[in-house]
């Protein structure tokens, strides 16, 4: 699993480092077959830590947000089962959930999660913040296509009202 360098952690939100930690930890759960509460507490304990390194001795990164980072990752896994076939409606022809990788997938449910589960939470910074977490995570065009298919989800789970 690739790890965010340390100009790429500098200065993130917290919510934003809950979120990169919320991704990993959702890949972990699924590789492992570890379970989520097993998972998020190790993370809490131990490899949030690592998440968090600070960027430089003088200035370390602000703390992630620990109890966002456990309602996404343990939400997102909670209901996988119920997200992943919207999100695959979603994927482009000819691809599949299960055609695309482990840090992708979870990308996209911790993503779908927040759309669906937390409409406190801006769709735009929902789309923003997990294209610029699949950008420390993934190589390619995958943040492309994270921005594509959340776009189209935040359709479905935050419909504008019709205009009277």
């Amino acid at each position: 699993m690739a790890r965010p360098s340390r100009s790429e952690r500098a200065g993130a939100p917290k919510r934003r480092l809950a979120r990169l930690a919320a991704v990993q930890a959702l890949y972990q759960i699924e590789v492992t077959g570890r379970p989520s509460v097993r998972v998020v507490e190790e993370f809490e304990h131990v490899r949030l830590a690592d998440v968090l390194e600070p960027v430089e001795e003088e200035s370390p990164v602000s703390p992630a947000d620990t109890a966002w980072f456990a309602r996404v990752t343990l939400g997102a896994w909670t209901i996988h089962d119920r997200l992943d076939p919207e999100i695959a409606r979603h994927l482009a022809p000819g691809w599949t959930l299960e055609r695309a990788g482990y840090l992708f997938r979870a990308c996209l449910r911790a993503g779908a999660y927040e759309l669906a589960e937390c409409p406190d939470v801006p769709v735009g910074v929902i789309i923003s913040e997990y294209v610029e977490v699949a950008h420390a995570l993934l190589p390619g065009g995958e943040p492309s296509v994270v921005h594509a298919v959340l776009d189209r989800l935040g359709r479905v789970y935050r419909p504008k009202p019709d205009a009277a």
